[in-house]
């Protein structure tokens, strides 16, 4: 059965951080995990990848990928009589323009600059396969911020209207914040056509590093693929610094179920989800851990149920097992999650983590 997923997906995520029904000794198995946590050992390894976590995203917010970011104006021309510039909408990334006079889309390349006092777009021709644009803080008029991509591969893609845009399959992006450079980025995409003849991108891939030397990102081939209407997949990894702190996180997870389109020009109008396999690690300077488990989600009588099974948090050769039934209309999902320990320790997820006050 298949229902819409969004809020379902949510919950079982939640849910999969604990699992259920190992050996009551505790002992290990034939995977190379020679054992269980205590739940004082679960609660120290969350916590510290909890404040791993913040410090992340205190250096990447405040440092010079955030600050840049935040100047950015809005992309969008206010009036369509002047030069403007967006995104088409397909699934995908697909930069456009259209100039005064013209009454058909094109790739978007050229100079840009943005004027603060009016909000509008300046527009002056440039290279046919880069595109700069440029734009100064209001907080600091002083400093120039640009991003140039450079369109490396292009092909010619159908929008849902039957009309044609070139788009790019490579795309080279470069930002700098006044001379100092923030961003140095490698976007990759595959197009296929839909059964009625429009495309939208099948793979969308990452590459490359954002940030500056106190703080920054750099991505591992990061992607999110779609080869058919019923399995999706974001695999990669990506190393995220502050400081002297860098975390690695490699992903692997594939999702079970339908997309469901308009009958007329296959535009997608919504997902139905059967089963999630998360894969996700993450490394830290002390520790290795990693998330892996199943989530179904089931139509019954009443609403969706989640079914979270061979759920497990692993930390070193060391693990907690993860497993339950959220039945519908449950009103706290942790009630009913099972957390597996050492000496068959049995917990459900809220008892765990209001006895350490995780969620404080």
């Amino acid at each position: 059965m298949r229902v819409r997923w969004m809020p379902y997906v949510l919950i079982a995520l939640v849910s999969l951080w604990g699992c259920g029904g190992p050996p009551a000794d505790g002992g290990g198995d034939d995977d190379g995990v020679a054992g269980y946590m205590t739940p004082v050992e679960a609660a120290e390894h969350l916590e510290s990848l909890g404040n791993d976590a913040v410090a992340i995203g205190n250096g990447l917010i405040n440092g010079a990928l955030g600050t840049l970011m935040r100047t950015v104006p809005d992309p969008y021309a206010v009036d369509e009589s002047l030069p403007y510039l967006g995104l088409a909408p397909v699934l995908g990334l697909a930069p456009r323009m259209r100039l005064p006079g013209e009454t058909t889309w094109s790739l978007a390349v050229g100079n840009w600059s943005h004027d603060e006092m009016t909000g509008r777009w300046r527009y002056e021709s440039g290279a046919a396969d880069v595109l700069n644009v440029r734009w100064r803080a209001l907080s600091d008029a002083a400093t120039e911020n640009s991003l140039s991509v450079t369109w490396a591969a292009t092909t010619t893609i159908t929008l849902a209207d039957g009309s044609s845009l070139s788009a790019p399959t490579v795309a080279e992006v470069v930002a700098h914040e006044g001379s100092r450079q923030i961003v140095d980025l490698t976007l990759t995409q595959d197009w296929r056509a839909t059964s009625c003849g429009a495309h939208e991108a099948q793979r969308i891939a990452i590459a490359g590093s954002a940030g500056d030397g106190a703080a920054g990102v750099t991505f591992r081939d990061l992607a999110v693929a779609w080869s058919s209407d019923d399995t999706w997949a974001l695999t990669g990894g990506a190393d995220l610094r502050s400081g002297s702190l860098t975390v690695a996180v490699d992903v692997d997870t594939t999702v079970s179920g339908t997309l469901m389109r308009e009958e007329t020009d296959c535009t997608i109008t919504g997902a139905a989800i059967d089963e999630i396999d998360v894969g996700l690690s993450v490394t830290t300077p002390v520790r290795d851990a990693s998330l892996t488990g199943k989530v179904a989600l089931v139509e019954v009588s009443g609403g969706v149920q989640v079914q979270v099974s061979a759920g497990r948090f692993t930390v070193g050769n060391r693990r907690v097992d993860i497993g339950g039934v959220v039945p519908p209309g449950t009103e706290d999902p942790t009630t009913t999650i099972a957390l597996t320990f050492a000496e068959g320790e049995v917990s459900t997820l809220r008892q765990f983590l209001d006895r350490f006050g995780l969620l404080d």
